[in-house]
C-alpha cells in the first residue's frame, strides 16, 4: 500500500536554509523515501535545481531527514521489531516503514510523511576555488607542501583575514598545483582515488606530486587503513568509518 510523501527541497541551513521547490511522490513502506526521489529527478527535470545541485541529489549526497527538528536517529525499528543502531548511515538509506515504526516507537519525532531535502554545493560545485580546496584538506589533517610552501592556518583563505606571509605565498602555490593536476574539489579526489581497490602510499605521493606523509593523512582523511602489506584500502574501523562518513557529507558543502 502506498503513500504520499511531500519532499521540500531547501539550501543547507548554513546558506539561508530557504525552500527550492516541494514535489510529492508515492512510496511504500519497502521503499527508501531518499531513492523514491532520486529516481524521480533522474527522469524529471526539476526546474528549481541547477546543474551542480541535481548532481548532488543524484549521486545521493543530499542530506534527507523529517521536516521539524534537526536531528539523526540513533535507532531504526526495523520490520522484526528490534532496534538497528546506525551511527554512521544517514536518514537517506533508511526505509519508510522503518521510519514510520520509530516514530510511532517515539525514538524519532516528526512526521514521518514529510521529508525536507538539503541540497547545496559548495566544495564540489562548479567554480570550486582552490583555496576552499585547501581549507577542506587541512580541516582533515592533510596540509599540503605545494613548491615547499607548508600551508598553515588555511582557515584564513576562508575568513580572508589575518594572513601570514607563508599563507600569502600558498594561495598562488596551491592554485599552481591545482592547475597542473586539475583538481579544484574533493570529489574529484575521491572518485580518482576510489577507482582502485588498494594504494600504495608511494603511488599516491608519486602521482599527486605531495609528501609521503601528506598522501597517507589524505588516504586516511578519506576512510582508508593500510593492512598487513602496507596496501590502503577502505577500512572498517570506527574512525575509518567516520573519516569516510565526514568526507562524503560535506565535499560538496560550503561550510
Amino acid at each position: 500500500m502506498s503513500t504520499t510523501l511531500t519532499f521540500s527541497v531547501v539550501r543547507i541551513p548554513e546558506l539561508g536554509g530557504e525552500v527550492l521547490g516541494e514535489v510529492r511522490l508515492q512510496a511504500t513502506p519497502t521503499d527508501m523515501p531518499a531513492s523514491v526521489f532520486r529516481q524521480f529527478a533522474t527522469v524529471t527535470e526539476l526546474p528549481f535545481l541547477n546543474e551542480a545541485q541535481r548532481s548532488v541529489v543524484l549521486q545521493g549526497l543530499a542530506d534527507f531527514r523529517l521536516a521539524g527538528p534537526r536531528e539523526r536517529p540513533v535507532v531504526l525499528v526495523e520490520d522484526s521489531g528490534r532496534v538497528r543502531f546506525v551511527p554512521f548511515i544517514p536518514l537517506s538509506d533508511a526505509t519508510l516503514g522503518e521510519v514510520e515504526r520509530t516514530v510511532e516507537a517515539g525514538y524519532m519525532t516528526g512526521d514521518p510523511h514529510e521529508w525536507v531535502v538539503e541540497v547545496e554545493v559548495g566544495w564540489g560545485g562548479e567554480g570550486g576555488d582552490v583555496e576552499s580546496l585547501i581549507t577542506f584538506l587541512s580541516d582533515r589533517g592533510v596540509n599540503l607542501a605545494l613548491d615547499a610552501v607548508v600551508v598553515a592556518a588555511v582557515s584564513a583563505f576562508r575568513k580572508k583575514i589575518g594572513r601570514t606571509v607563508s599563507d600569502r605565498r600558498a594561495a598562488p602555490a596551491a592554485r599552481r598545483w591545482a592547475d597542473q593536476r586539475g583538481l579544484g574539489s574533493p570529489h574529484e579526489l575521491r572518485e580518482w582515488l576510489d577507482r582502485k581497490t588498494g594504494w600504495p602510499w608511494s603511488e599516491v605521493s608519486e602521482r599527486l606530486g605531495i609528501e609521503p606523509d601528506t598522501a597517507k593523512a589524505l588516504l586516511r582523511a578519506l576512510g582508508y587503513e593500510a593492512d598487513a602489506s602496507g596496501t590502503w584500502r577502505l577500512g572498517f574501523s570506527d574512525e575509518a568509518k567516520s573519516a569516510r562518513a565526514s568526507w562524503l557529507r560535506d565535499e560538496y558543502r560550503g561550510l
